[in-house]
């Protein structure tokens, strides 16, 4: 019997042990804390996001790629985590986090054959705030193709898989038979996106080929 109450004890001196430190039993969604909203830095402001154009086409010449905007995806704000109250020991693992919420800007473009996404990001790295535009372009039987614009506190110096890969800046590039200055761009293969800080979306290349925005 007093074995029985000394384990007893004991047992309950570790259940509220973990109550009060990281990891706890009844960690879950209602442990969750809004620490309020956030907005995007005035350099990522500048960066032409597509956010009021609702057609974007582009053309090689003799072949046209026109995309229309998708305005019927439904859009929950976005969440930067800024750090973890607590940690699930219970069977179903669920962390849960402070978090700032931020305005969900991504933006849809598709056609028949292929898709454009443009999606904003801003990430918690160490004691700041790294932002980022990913860019997906996917089109049927040639591919897809995607990666991001470091914007803001992106450490360009690392090799980011997968996904996370980052688009290179050039100061002057000739894509077809037309030169342009001051391009970010990426490609995997024969598929690549160009986009411009004051043009947005200025090319893609698909095939080898490069289409050229009108």
């Amino acid at each position: 019997m007093k074995l029985n109450c000394i384990a007893l004890i004991l047992g309950m001196a570790i259940i509220g042990s973990l109550s009060s430190c990281f990891q706890k039993i009844n960690c879950d969604i209602s442990k969750e804390k809004k620490l309020g909203n956030i907005e995007y830095s005035n350099q990522f402001k500048q960066f032409n996001i597509e956010a009021s154009v609702n057609t974007i086409s582009f053309s090689n010449g003799t072949e046209e790629m026109i995309f229309t905007k998708n305005n019927s995806l439904e859009k929950r704000p976005q969440r930067l985590n800024e750090y973890k109250v607590c940690e699930s020991i219970n069977i179903k693992p669920y962390s849960a986090y402070a978090y700032y919420k931020y305005e969900n800007l991504e933006t849809v473009f598709q056609m028949d054959s292929a898709i454009l996404v443009l999606s904003p990001e801003i990430e918690k790295l160490g004691n700041k705030r790294g932002e980022s535009l990913y860019l997906n372009f996917s089109k049927e039987g040639v591919g897809t193709v995607k990666a991001r614009v470091p914007i803001s506190n992106i450490d360009t110096t690392i090799t980011y898989q997968p996904f996370g890969e980052l688009f290179t800046f050039k100061e002057r590039i000739t894509l077809g038979n037309q030169v342009f200055e001051d391009i970010w761009s990426f490609k995997e293969g024969t598929t690549g996106i160009y986009y411009s800080k004051k043009m947005g979306l200025i090319a893609l290349e698909a095939n080898g080929k490069f289409y050229i925005r009108n």
